[in-house]
Formats: structure tokens, C-alpha cells, sequence
């Protein structure tokens, strides 16, 4: 036991063993082989620890302590190495043994809960909202019916059955007002919306989440939506504008860099090459990962060609500043998917 909290799982599991194979049959010795699987599920070794869990299971009939303590748990965790090896059918056998014996136990709802989990991931959606759906018909109110009934709205949405969906979520946040995970539920329900094409609703729905929740990690999710719809409205002012708020309003990461990418490009859209320039130049300016400078440079080469030349400069100086640009990609990163495409508008650029 020392071990075990002590993280050393491979000194516990030669411990534990020793111990069940020394111990007489009794309740200690069932706790030895329970804590024997346990080390094995650690380990990553799932079939051992699934052959330790079923001989918990069957060689202690005789022991009312063990019946009663031991094999709930242990048949949950049969349930856990099972979808962890990806033997279905051994999970969702030790699970119909859990809701025969233990309809009303600790692990039953947790046990459905992981294994349609699991089925939706797989691919079957319809079978897991099943398995999800008895859940909630359990004895008594699962602690864990929030969890489930997340669960059967996302088997909805993986469907694609978007008003049932929407259905689904929406009674989820009538019933859990003050539950922490709003802000993803209210994220998803505005994604259904979307999808059951109405597209004015959702960007209420989207706008709201990046308003009431600045500090959630869905909030810049949301906003991002936002400036992608007016974009692809064609509403490139706004677009522009939202993609601003979002790298702005939050730290830099992936998304913020993504997002004053496309806010050069919806400038672009609307002729603003001079503000394009500034958001391409800036992305540059910062060191920001290699997959956005790239796009920055040929996006700001691109925008150099199409602006006027200052007073007094001759007609095609912005060509020249174009294939110097053009050419820190050829230079910098020459195994980039964009080098072809550089060298193609340096050639337009000497066409000029």
C-alpha cells in the first residue's frame, strides 16, 4: 500500500502479488488481487488486469465481505480495462452484470455513462443513447445525470438529428442553471442552431457566450464563429472588426494568431491593403509559429502588390518590395507547401 500511494506501481504490483499468492482465501487476500489489477491497469497492461478482476469476481462467492465490498467495483473496473483494450463485448458484458446485481450501486450509472461514451465514439450513436437513456432509469437520481444527459445530446448531434439536439441542450440548461459547464453547453446548442439553418439565431447565441463568459476558454471559440460568419456573409467590415475583439480581447495562442491572419485577409477582401499590410507585418513582427508566418508573408507580398506607390516612387517599386517579400518564404522555409506558390507570384511580380 505504501507504494501504491507512493506512485511506485511496479514495486506495489510485485508486493500486492506476493501477497495473494501467500494469503489464505479471505478477504484480504481478494483486496491483494484487486490491488494486483489495479497496479496492471496502471502499468497500461489491461489484459492482466482484467484476468485479476474476473478471478476477484468469481473465486469469492463463499465471502459475504467480498460479494458486498469487492465485486461491484471490480466489475466496474473490468468495464474501464475493457473499453481501454477495446474489447467492447467484455465491457458491455461485465456492465449487464452490474445492472442485474447492482441496479441501485455506486458504480452502475458510471459504468453505463463510460460505456456509451464509448459506443458514440465508435460510431453508434443510436446504441450509446440507448445505454446513456437506462441510465436515467436507474433507482434513484444519479449524481451523475447531468454528465448523461450531456452525453445523449452530443449522440443527438452526432446523428445529426440538429432539432432534437437543440431540444436536448435547451432542457439541459433549464435544469442545471447554476452548473459549471454552461458555457460548453450553451457553446453547443449554438452550433445546432446553426446547423438547423438559422444562422441569425446562432450568431446571437455565439455572440453572447463571448460576452457573458470573457473568461471562459469557449468565449474566444465563440467570437472566432462570430468573424467567420460575417466573413462568409461577405460582410467583410465586421469581420474584420470581430476577428480584432478576438486577439484583442485575449492572449496570444493559436487562435489569436489565426485571427489577425484573417483579419488581414477580410481587409483584403474590402481593398484595405494598407491596413492589411499592418495586420500581416505585425503577425511577423511577433515570432508567431511557423504555419502563420508563412501565410503572413505571402498574405503581406500579395497585399504589397496591389497597393500604389508612395509620391514620387516609380510605378512598379511595390513589385520589387513584393518579391523581396515573396522571397523570405523561398529563403527561410524552403520545404513549406507555399514555396511553389512564392516562386509563382515572384514570376508575376518580374511579369509586371
Amino acid at each position: 500500500w505504501c507504494y501504491w500511494v507512493n506512485g511506485q506501481f511496479s514495486e506495489s504490483l510485485a508486493a500486492f502479488q506476493q501477497a495473494a499468492d501467500k494469503l489464505p482465501v479471505s478477504a484480504d487476500q481478494a483486496l491483494a488481487r484487486y490491488k494486483w489489477a489495479d497496479c496492471l491497469m496502471r502499468l497500461g497492461d489491461f489484459s492482466g488486469a482484467l484476468s485479476n478482476y474476473y478471478f476477484v469476481v468469481s473465486n469469492y462467492n463463499a465471502l459475504p465481505s467480498v460479494k458486498e465490498e469487492l465485486v461491484e467495483p471490480a466489475l466496474y473496473q473490468v468495464v474501464r480495462a475493457g473499453l481501454a483494450r477495446g474489447y467492447l463485448d467484455v465491457a458491455t458484458n461485465a456492465l449487464s452484470m452490474i445492472l442485474l446485481r447492482y441496479p441501485d450501486g455506486f458504480y452502475c450509472d458510471r459504468a453505463l455513462l463510460l460505456t456509451g461514451e464509448k459506443v458514440a465514439r465508435r460510431g453508434n450513436p443510436v446504441q450509446a443513447r440507448e445505454i446513456l437513456s437506462s441510465a436515467l432509469r436507474l433507482p434513484g437520481a444519479s449524481p451523475l445525470a447531468s454528465e448523461i444527459r450531456l452525453a445523449i445530446a452530443r449522440c443527438f448531434e452526432q446523428e445529426k438529428s440538429w432539432p432534437s439536439a437543440v431540444a436536448e441542450y435547451n432542457r439541459w440548461l433549464a435544469d442545471y442553471p447554476k452548473n459549471p459547464r454552461r458555457p460548453e453547453v450553451e457553446y453547443a446548442l449554438a452550433w445546432a442552431v446553426w446547423h438547423t439553418g438559422q444562422g441569425e439565431e446562432a450568431l446571437l447565441a455565439f455572440n453572447k457566450i463571448a460576452t457573458r463568459y470573457p473568461s471562459n476558454e469557449f468565449a474566444p471559440l465563440a467570437q472566432n464563429w462570430v468573424a467567420d460568419y460575417y466573413l462568409q456573409q461577405g460582410n467583410y467590415t465586421n469581420a474584420e472588426a470581430n476577428y480584432q475583439l478576438l486577439f484583442q480581447k485575449w492572449p496570444p495562442s493559436m487562435i489569436t494568431f489565426s485571427a489577425k491572419l484573417m483579419a488581414g485577409r477580410a481587409a483584403m477582401a474590402r481593398q484595405g491593403y494598407d491596413e492589411a499590410i499592418g495586420y500581416f507585418t505585425r503577425l511577423i513582427n511577433e515570432g508567431c509559429p511557423t504555419e502563420f508566418m508563412v501565410q503572413a508573408f505571402y498574405e503581406y507580398g500579395d497585399a504589397t502588390m496591389r497597393v500604389d506607390p508612395a509620391p514620387g516612387e516609380p510605378p512598379l517599386t511595390n513589385y520589387w518590395r513584393a518579391i523581396s517579400i515573396f522571397s523570405k518564404i523561398t529563403q527561410l522555409y524552403p520545404t513549406n507547401e507555399l514555396v511553389p506558390t512564392a516562386w509563382g507570384r515572384i514570376g508575376d511580380c518580374y511579369l509586371q
